[in-house]
Protein backbone atom coordinates (compact mmCIF):
# COMPACT_ATOMS: atom_id res chain seq x y z
CA UNK A 1 0.00 0.00 0.00
CA UNK A 2 2.97 2.42 0.98
CA UNK A 3 4.51 1.84 -2.60
CA UNK A 4 1.37 2.66 -4.60
CA UNK A 5 0.03 5.49 -2.37
CA UNK A 6 3.63 6.87 -3.24
CA UNK A 7 3.37 6.48 -6.76
CA UNK A 8 0.01 7.56 -7.18
CA UNK A 9 1.10 11.45 -4.56
CA UNK A 10 3.54 11.51 -6.73
CA UNK A 11 2.16 11.42 -9.85
CA UNK A 12 -0.81 13.62 -9.26
CA UNK A 13 1.24 16.37 -6.84
CA UNK A 14 -0.81 15.40 -3.69
CA UNK A 15 0.27 14.60 -0.24
CA UNK A 16 -1.12 11.60 1.20
CA UNK A 17 -0.95 9.65 4.89
CA UNK A 18 -1.42 6.74 5.26
CA UNK A 19 -2.41 5.61 9.17
CA UNK A 20 -2.22 2.16 10.33
CA UNK A 21 -4.36 -0.70 9.69
CA UNK A 22 -7.55 -1.21 12.23
CA UNK A 23 -6.85 -5.00 12.45
CA UNK A 24 -5.54 -5.70 15.81
CA UNK A 25 -6.91 -2.12 17.60
CA UNK A 26 -7.70 -3.44 21.43
CA UNK A 27 -11.24 -1.02 20.99
CA UNK A 28 -12.26 -3.50 18.40
CA UNK A 29 -10.58 -6.76 20.38
CA UNK A 30 -13.29 -5.31 23.30
CA UNK A 31 -16.28 -5.02 20.93
CA UNK A 32 -16.05 -8.51 20.03
CA UNK A 33 -15.66 -10.10 23.12
CA UNK A 34 -18.34 -7.64 24.17
CA UNK A 35 -20.67 -9.02 21.26
CA UNK A 36 -19.67 -13.14 22.61
CA UNK A 37 -20.61 -12.25 26.11
CA UNK A 38 -24.28 -10.46 24.54
CA UNK A 39 -24.57 -13.73 22.97
CA UNK A 40 -23.82 -15.52 26.23
CA UNK A 41 -21.07 -17.44 24.98
CA UNK A 42 -20.00 -20.49 26.85
CA UNK A 43 -19.08 -23.77 27.41
CA UNK A 44 -19.79 -26.00 24.72
CA UNK A 45 -19.76 -23.07 21.85
CA UNK A 46 -17.15 -22.39 19.43
CA UNK A 47 -16.12 -19.37 17.84
CA UNK A 48 -16.40 -19.05 13.79
CA UNK A 49 -13.94 -15.58 13.49
CA UNK A 50 -14.58 -14.60 9.61
CA UNK A 51 -12.24 -12.43 8.18
CA UNK A 52 -12.47 -10.74 5.03
CA UNK A 53 -9.24 -12.48 3.45
CA UNK A 54 -6.44 -10.56 1.87
CA UNK A 55 -3.48 -11.99 -0.82
CA UNK A 56 -0.70 -10.39 1.95
CA UNK A 57 0.46 -12.79 4.59
CA UNK A 58 0.96 -10.29 7.34
CA UNK A 59 -3.15 -9.11 6.79
CA UNK A 60 -4.00 -12.88 7.57
CA UNK A 61 -1.66 -13.20 10.71
CA UNK A 62 -3.14 -10.66 12.42
CA UNK A 63 -6.86 -12.18 11.51
CA UNK A 64 -5.42 -15.15 13.30
CA UNK A 65 -4.09 -12.79 16.14
CA UNK A 66 -7.03 -11.04 16.51
CA UNK A 67 -9.13 -14.03 16.23
CA UNK A 68 -6.86 -16.04 18.67
CA UNK A 69 -7.08 -13.09 21.54
CA UNK A 70 -10.66 -12.81 21.22
CA UNK A 71 -11.61 -16.40 21.94
CA UNK A 72 -9.04 -16.74 24.90
CA UNK A 73 -10.67 -13.51 26.71
CA UNK A 74 -14.27 -15.49 25.57
CA UNK A 75 -12.96 -18.35 26.82
CA UNK A 76 -13.68 -20.05 23.61
CA UNK A 77 -12.18 -22.32 21.22
CA UNK A 78 -12.04 -21.19 17.70
CA UNK A 79 -11.21 -21.47 14.23
CA UNK A 80 -10.68 -19.10 11.73
CA UNK A 81 -11.92 -18.58 8.13
CA UNK A 82 -12.52 -15.83 5.62
CA UNK A 83 -15.49 -14.86 3.32
CA UNK A 84 -13.12 -13.31 0.89
CA UNK A 85 -9.90 -14.70 -1.03
CA UNK A 86 -8.04 -16.40 1.37
CA UNK A 87 -8.53 -19.80 2.79
CA UNK A 88 -10.10 -21.54 4.51
CA UNK A 89 -13.06 -20.24 3.23
CA UNK A 90 -16.19 -20.02 4.61
CA UNK A 91 -17.77 -23.69 4.13
CA UNK A 92 -14.44 -25.10 4.90
CA UNK A 93 -14.45 -23.14 8.49
CA UNK A 94 -17.52 -24.29 9.18
CA UNK A 95 -16.16 -27.57 8.69
CA UNK A 96 -13.42 -27.33 11.07
CA UNK A 97 -15.65 -25.57 13.32
CA UNK A 98 -18.20 -29.09 13.35
CA UNK A 99 -15.27 -31.28 13.74
CA UNK A 100 -15.18 -30.05 17.92
CA UNK A 101 -18.59 -31.02 17.79
CA UNK A 102 -19.72 -27.62 19.47
CA UNK A 103 -23.11 -27.09 21.42
CA UNK A 104 -23.11 -23.62 19.17
CA UNK A 105 -21.32 -22.13 16.10
CA UNK A 106 -20.53 -18.07 17.10
CA UNK A 107 -20.10 -16.71 13.42
CA UNK A 108 -18.41 -13.56 14.39
CA UNK A 109 -17.73 -11.35 11.03
CA UNK A 110 -14.92 -9.35 11.45
CA UNK A 111 -15.87 -7.08 9.07
CA UNK A 112 -16.69 -3.40 8.91
CA UNK A 113 -18.98 -2.92 6.60
CA UNK A 114 -21.92 -5.23 5.22
CA UNK A 115 -22.07 -5.79 1.74
CA UNK A 116 -21.35 -9.09 -0.45
CA UNK A 117 -19.18 -10.61 1.88
CA UNK A 118 -21.34 -10.02 4.97
CA UNK A 119 -24.22 -11.38 3.58
CA UNK A 120 -22.15 -14.79 2.30
CA UNK A 121 -21.16 -15.40 5.77
CA UNK A 122 -25.18 -16.41 6.34
CA UNK A 123 -25.86 -17.33 3.14
CA UNK A 124 -22.56 -20.25 3.20
CA UNK A 125 -23.22 -20.95 6.54
CA UNK A 126 -26.48 -21.31 7.30
CA UNK A 127 -27.48 -24.18 4.54
CA UNK A 128 -24.45 -26.03 6.07
CA UNK A 129 -25.59 -26.34 9.79
CA UNK A 130 -29.33 -26.61 8.96
CA UNK A 131 -28.07 -29.49 6.75
CA UNK A 132 -25.66 -31.03 9.40
CA UNK A 133 -28.67 -30.40 12.47
CA UNK A 134 -26.49 -27.94 14.31
CA UNK A 135 -26.88 -24.37 15.92
CA UNK A 136 -25.87 -21.35 13.98
CA UNK A 137 -25.55 -17.22 15.87
CA UNK A 138 -23.72 -14.92 13.25
CA UNK A 139 -23.25 -11.84 15.28
CA UNK A 140 -23.17 -8.35 14.28
CA UNK A 141 -20.24 -7.72 12.09
CA UNK A 142 -18.20 -5.04 13.39
CA UNK A 143 -19.80 -1.97 11.82
CA UNK A 144 -20.01 1.48 12.15
CA UNK A 145 -20.70 0.76 16.28
CA UNK A 146 -19.43 3.59 18.63
CA UNK A 147 -16.17 2.21 19.26
CA UNK A 148 -15.35 2.30 15.48
CA UNK A 149 -15.76 5.61 15.32
CA UNK A 150 -13.97 6.33 18.30
CA UNK A 151 -10.84 4.30 16.41
CA UNK A 152 -11.31 6.61 13.42
CA UNK A 153 -11.56 9.54 15.07
CA UNK A 154 -7.90 8.42 16.84
CA UNK A 155 -6.20 7.29 13.52
CA UNK A 156 -7.19 10.95 11.76
CA UNK A 157 -6.04 12.94 14.99
CA UNK A 158 -3.07 10.81 14.63
CA UNK A 159 -2.34 11.64 11.16
CA UNK A 160 -3.37 15.47 10.77
CA UNK A 161 -0.95 15.61 14.30
CA UNK A 162 2.37 14.69 11.98
CA UNK A 163 3.86 17.60 9.77
CA UNK A 164 3.99 17.63 6.19
CA UNK A 165 6.78 16.79 4.73
CA UNK A 166 9.09 19.44 3.03
CA UNK A 167 7.78 20.45 -0.54
CA UNK A 168 11.04 19.53 -2.51
CA UNK A 169 10.78 15.71 -0.32
CA UNK A 170 7.44 15.15 -1.37
CA UNK A 171 8.15 16.34 -4.99
CA UNK A 172 10.25 13.35 -5.04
Amino acid sequence: MPEVVGVAAARLGVEVRLGQPFGRDPALTDLMVERLRAARAGEGDLLLFVGRGSSEPRARADTVAVAAEVARRAGLAHEVCYAGISRPDLGEGMGLALRHRPRRVLALPYLIHTGVLHRRVSEVLGPIVAEEGWELVVLPHVGNAAEVVDVLVDRIQALLAVPAPPAEAAAR
